[in-house]
């Protein structure tokens, strides 16, 4: 939350009515919306977070831990410590 703060970026929380999903972060950066999911440790599951993708098909989705960086088809694992580096990131096209 405070990288998100630090960074001007006014973080919302997802879940849609009537289901079990959360997303612990939705911001808007530039014209794009992107889910941040956080996780504690290692264990990567995130139902939630793939539940947001199939939904609006953002083309970021980020899932924050202490993995190390990996990008697959629908989803970019930012280590906790480099999530600053993203978010200062121009996502622009």
């Amino acid at each position: 939350l405070q990288q998100l703060l630090v960074n001007e970026l006014n973080p919302f929380y997802w879940h849609p009515e009537n289901a079990q999903s959360e997303v612990d972060f939705v911001i808007q950066k530039g014209m794009h919306v992107i889910p941040i999911e956080v996780k504690s440790g290692t264990s990567l599951q995130a139902k939630s977070l793939w539940v947001y993708y199939q939904k609006y098909k953002p083309k970021f989705c980020v899932r924050t831990s202490l993995k190390l960086s990996e990008t697959n088809e629908w989803v970019t694992d930012i280590p906790l410590y480099n999530l600053n580096s993203f978010l200062g990131q121009d996502l622009n096209d």
